[in-house]
């Protein structure tokens, strides 16, 4: 293991940390208005849903995106790297994105949130003795917000419910978020939720997304969880066009196909 643990992919799109601050902020002033932030959230819900659909209408007519809905059974411990652009699962599932983001360079277990959960959850240690919490506290001192926090005591709050998710999965197990969706009002942008990874140019499955949930079901020793693709390398899928050629002509042969 190397000395210091490692970082996130860099977004494959730049985040507007200023957008990001004053939605932050309208949020804060209509939790003092409750009737207007009814109202609101309301609205909002349903722009997003819109949104979700058009979206999905759109994909389902490209037939150059595949399976952008597609749940994948996974092992967790076939994740072992990470990819190193961090690509969004709302906005470039499905697309064929060259480059070097597929190198493995980046083991997952040598991230520094799943050294963190580690250590915390396996061995009993405080948060804030972690690289992790130190670097996140740094990051939210500079104006960024993770996760809807912008202080410590935000942060201290998430990682609240983050033991209570870990306990969760523990004692009931690892739930999809379509398991998770109540029935009479399911909410279709939380689909998008799983833990999502992108294929390599050699077929490589390499982290994308939900770090928290994958360290978790590393942890626990889960065999499978739900995962979805959000990109693939161009040369995994000249390589998959020709292994499917070869199939065609070996019928008795079933190709796995992510």
């Amino acid at each position: 293991m190397n000395k210091e643990p490692v970082w996130r992919g860099e977004p494959y799109t730049k985040k507007n940390w200023k957008m990001i601050r004053i939605e932050y902020y309208a949020v804060t002033v209509l939790n003092k208005l409750p009737w207007l932030e009814k109202f609101i959230v309301s609205l909002l819900h349903h722009m997003r849903i819109l949104k979700y659909q058009r979206q999905s209408k759109k994909l389902s007519k490209n037939k150059d995106i595949v399976d952008v809905d597609k749940i994948f059974l996974v092992e967790p411990k076939k994740i072992q790297y990470l990819s190193l652009k961090e690509f969004q699962s709302n906005r470039d599932k499905g697309k064929v994105i060259g480059g070097d983001w597929d190198l493995l360079q980046r083991p997952f277990e040598e991230l520094d949130v799943h050294i963190a959960f580690k250590e915390r959850f396996l061995e009993g240690k405080k948060w804030e003795s972690t690289i992790y919490y130190q670097r996140v506290l740094d990051e939210l001192n500079k104006g960024k917000f993770l996760w809807d926090c912008k202080n410590k005591s935000d942060f201290d709050n998430r990682l609240k419910k983050l033991e209570i998710l870990f306990e969760t999965i523990k004692n009931n197990g690892y739930k999809s978020q379509q398991e998770l969706q109540p029935k009479n009002n399911p909410d279709p942008t939380k689909l998008d939720d799983e833990v999502t990874i992108n294929i390599g140019r050699h077929g490589d499955f390499l982290f994308n997304d939900g770090a928290h949930r994958l360290s978790i079901a590393k942890l626990l020793n889960i065999p499978k969880i739900p995962m979805k693709i959000t990109v693939r390398h161009p040369e995994w899928i000249n390589l998959k066009k020709q292994i499917l050629l070869y199939a065609n002509d070996q019928p008795s042969r079933k190709v796995y196909q992510p």
